[in-house]
This record gives structure tokens, sequence and C-alpha cells, in this order.
């Protein structure tokens, strides 16, 4: 069969009305399925030894930047959940001397405390 033949054969032909054409059906059925509810863990990292309060700095999704420790362990309490704090390579080694009271507690445990908040995974 030459192409010429065989298009002419192809253009030759009539369409179907629409009445006589199979109706397509959809196999399956689609549907919502809920997730489960829960948090990325963050990522924080203390660039100074300081024992001051701070904010947490973000620099990408669920990786934030903290001053000091103290403002690394606040920011994890308002995040909630799950985090890790790790200290940026000229901090790591070095004394953190901690000096003030807690900041986000209104008892004053003394100038050693670390509060964490009930609930949260903290590792530092």
């Amino acid at each position: 069969m030459t192409i010429r033949s065989w298009i002419r054969k192809l253009l030759a032909r009539k369409p179907r009305p629409l009445s006589s054409r199979p109706r397509l059906r959809w196999r399956t059925r689609l549907t919502l399925e809920v997730l489960e509810d829960r948090l990325a863990p963050a990522t924080i990292t203390v660039l100074t030894n300081g024992d001051a309060t701070g904010v947490l700095t973000p620099v990408s999704a669920g990786v934030y930047t903290a001053p000091t420790l103290r403002a690394a362990i606040d920011g994890a309490n308002s995040l909630g959940g799950s985090e890790t704090i790790q200290f940026a390579a000229g901090v790591f080694g070095q004394t953190i001397t901690a000096a003030l009271n807690d900041t986000t507690n209104p008892f004053a445990f003394g100038p050693t405390a670390f509060v964490i908040a009930a609930g949260d995974n903290l590792t530092i």
C-alpha cells in the first residue's frame, strides 16, 4: 500500500456520529486522603558563646540561626515540636557561661535556668 492510497483511504472515511461512539468511563474514583498532622523538625544554629536574649533568624525552610544558646532555646520553645540545636564551627568546643535569668518563664529560676516548654522534643 502506497502512502497516497493510504491517505486517500483515510480521507474517504466518514466520521461516525457521536451517538454511535463508545462512551468513555472512568475506571477509578478520585478521593482525598487526610495526611498526619505534624511539623517538620527545625534546625537552629548557635552563632556565639554569649548569654543574651535574641531572636531566631530564618535561613531557609526549617533552618534558623540564633545569636546565643539562650536565644536558640527560647526560639525552640516558640516553634514547638521537635528541634535540633547545633553550634557553628567558631562556637563548637567553647564554654558557654549562663549568667541571665530565663526570659520566657514568669518564675525566676536563677541565672543558670534554661526552661524547655512542656511537650517539646529538643536535641542539643
